[in-house]
C-alpha cells in the first residue's frame, strides 16, 4: 500500500510538471515567432513596429538594415532611406546598396540608383537580385543591349524565372517586337505561372499580334475579362511610344498595364485592367517622420480635387478627394501607417464609389499644417503631400 502511494505521489507530479511545462511553452512566444507570424501575414506594419522596439533598445546594423528593408516593402521609401543612411555612410555592403538602388528606383532618381546598384555589383558581381535591378535601371534609361545583358546574367543566378523572363518580355515589347515578347510569356504561362504582370502583358502582346481568340482565353481564364465592343480590336491599336511612358517609374517588375478603350495610337498609354473607363486613381501611399515635420504623400495618376471638411480645433483633420478611387491593397497600406511626431492616427475611407475621406488625428502641439500638390514629372506620378510641423 506504501509503495502504492508512493508511486501515485510521483504520478502526480509528472503530470503537474507536464501541466507546467505546457502552459510556459504556450505564453512564450518571443520575438523570433512574432516576425515569423506577422512575416506570413505579409504584415509589414507589424513587422516595421517590432524591429523600431528592437533598434530602440539596442543599435544594432542587422536590426536596421531589416527594419529599412520593411519600410521599402510597405512602399514607405522615404523612411526606409532614413533608417539606411547610417548604414551607407560606414563602408556599406552589396545588401545595403541595393536596398537603396531600390528606393531610389522607387523615387525616379535613376542615375543616382544605378550608380549604388553598380557599387553592389563591384563587391559581388554575381548578385542575381543586384543584376535584374540594374537591368530594370539601364531600360529606364533605354539602353536596350545592356538591360537585357544584365537580365540574361540575372537569369543564370536563379533569380525568380517569371520576374526575369517578363522583364526581358518587356524589353521586347518596349521595342515592338512582339512575337519575341510572346516566345517569353506564352512558355511561363503554359508552366502555370499567372502572375497579374505576366497576364497583362501576354493579354497585350496576343493582342498586338493578332491572336484576339488566345487572348480572350487568358482573359476568360483569369476571370478578368472585359472582352465586348471590339475592345480587344482596340488593344491593337496601341504603341508603345517610348519606355517613359509605357511604364514611368514602375517599370518592369511592377507595372500596371491598363487600357483604356478605343484610344487611336499616338496618344495611348500601354497600361491594363481591362475597364471601359480610366478613373483616377491612388496608386501609392506612403509616410515618413522628418527633423521638423511628419508628411505622408498620396500618389495618383492625375491631379487630385480637395476640399477641407473638419478644422484642427477638434484635435483632427478631414480632408475629401473628389473623383479619386483606391484599391483595397492601398486602403490597407495607408491605414496601416504609423503616425510619428504630433499625428496619432490616420484613416483612408472610401465615402463612395468615385470620393474618398482622409482623417488625421492630431495631437495639441501642431505649429502647422500644409497641403500642397507636387506636379507630374517624367519619373513621378502627381503627389499630394501632407506636412505637419512640430509645435
Amino acid at each position: 500500500m506504501g509503495k502504492l502511494v508512493y508511486v501515485l505521489s510521483l504520478l502526480s507530479i509528472f503530470f503537474l510538471s507536464g501541466c507546467v511545462t505546457q502552459n510556459g511553452n504556450n505564453n512564450a512566444i518571443n520575438e523570433e515567432q512574432k516576425e515569423f507570424i506577422l512575416a506570413k501575414m505579409n504584415d509589414y506594419q507589424g513587422l516595421i513596429r517590432l524591429y523600431r522596439e528592437k533598434l530602440n533598445r539596442k543599435e544594432n546594423e542587422k536590426t536596421r538594415y531589416v527594419l529599412a528593408k520593411y519600410y521599402h516593402s510597405a512602399m514607405d521609401y522615404e523612411s526606409s532611406r532614413h533608417y539606411l543612411a547610417p548604414l551607407l555612410a560606414n563602408n556599406p555592403d552589396e545588401d545595403v546598396l541595393l536596398l537603396e538602388s531600390k528606393n531610389l528606383l522607387e523615387q525616379g532618381h535613376i542615375s543616382e540608383a544605378l550608380g549604388r546598384v553598380k557599387a553592389a555589383l563591384n563587391k559581388n558581381p554575381e548578385n542575381g537580385d543586384a543584376l535584374n535591378t540594374q537591368g530594370v535601371l539601364l531600360a529606364q534609361q533605354g539602353d536596350y543591349l545592356a538591360a537585357k545583358a544584365s537580365f540574361d546574367k540575372a537569369r543564370t543566378h536563379f533569380v525568380d524565372e517569371d520576374k526575369v523572363i517578363n522583364n526581358l518580355a518587356m524589353l521586347a515589347i518596349m521595342q515592338e517586337d512582339y512575337p519575341t515578347a510572346r516566345d517569353y510569356l506564352a512558355p511561363l504561362y503554359s508552366r502555370g505561372y499567372t502572375g497579374e504582370n505576366l497576364l497583362h502583358n501576354l493579354v497585350f502582346v496576343l493582342v498586338k499580334l493578332r491572336d484576339f481568340e488566345g487572348a480572350e482565353a487568358v482573359l476568360h481564364r483569369a476571370k478578368n475579362a472585359d472582352v465586348s465592343d471590339g475592345l480587344l480590336e482596340s488593344l491593337s491599336k496601341i504603341k508603345p511610344r517610348s519606355q517613359r511612358q509605357l511604364q514611368q517609374r514602375e517599370l518592369l517588375a511592377k507595372q500596371d498595364v491598363s487600357i483604356k478603350k478605343g484610344q487611336d495610337e499616338e496618344g495611348t498609354t500601354s497600361t491594363l485592367p481591362l475597364s471601359k473607363e480610366r478613373n483616377n486613381e491612388i496608386i501609392a501611399v506612403r509616410a515618413g517622420q522628418h527633423e521638423k515635420y511628419f508628411r505622408m504623400t498620396m500618389e495618383s495618376r492625375e491631379r487630385m480635387a480637395i476640399k477641407k471638411l473638419v478644422d484642427r480645433e477638434l484635435d483632427q483633420l478631414v480632408y475629401e478627394l473628389q473623383g479619386v478611387t483606391a484599391s483595397d491593397d492601398i486602403l490597407r497600406v495607408g491605414n496601416g501607417l504609423m503616425a510619428d511626431g504630433n499625428v496619432k492616427s490616420i484613416s483612408i475611407i472610401h465615402k463612395d464609389k468615385n470620393t474618398i475621406l482622409v482623417t488625421f488625428l492630431l495631437k495639441k502641439n501642431i505649429d502647422k499644417v500644409k497641403v500642397f500638390h507636387l506636379a507630374a514629372e517624367k519619373s513621378a506620378p502627381e503627389r499630394l503631400i501632407f506636412d505637419f510641423y512640430h509645435g
